[in-house]
């Protein structure tokens, strides 16, 4: 990070951290079953459109319930903590790596209502959106 001498450098040398961090983070907390694998994967794949648990279920298949159990188990947390928390790092690479607008983001990453996405944001980052993309360097 010392030896950036521009913005540009800087943003470089902090999005390849960001994304080897997501590669260390990933590879310890990959899920073992074989159905939360599939979850994750759906998750993943279709983040950007309107996915649910009971989505997710009919992709695998399995029932919803089952699904939801032991997604919780084995993660920590319910699906939808897990898709928000995920589109909330989407978003982030997206409010970081380009002029887009916040709504522009919230839409490009799943959300269906900016006040909403704005929300979830804050809650997994400390701070709203706009704030985050006006901290960038």
């Amino acid at each position: 990070i010392a030896a950036a001498q521009t913005a540009d450098e800087l943003k470089t040398v902090l999005l390849h951290m960001i994304g080897q961090a997501e590669k260390l983070i990933a590879a310890q907390s990959r899920p073992k079953n074989p159905l939360v694998k599939k979850a994750v994967a759906h998750i993943r794949l279709h983040y950007t459109s309107d996915i649910t648990l009971e989505s997710i279920a009919a992709g695998i298949p399995v029932n919803p319930s089952h699904l939801s159990r032991i997604f919780k188990k084995e993660t920590g947390e319910a699906i939808t903590e897990y898709i928000n928390k995920f589109r909330v790092e989407k978003a982030k690479e997206l409010l970081l790596t380009s002029e887009i607008l916040v709504y522009e983001a919230a839409s490009t990453v799943g959300f269906k209502d900016s006040t909403y996405f704005s929300q979830v944001f804050k809650k997994y980052t400390g701070m709203s959106p706009k704030d985050f993309k006006s901290a960038r360097p």
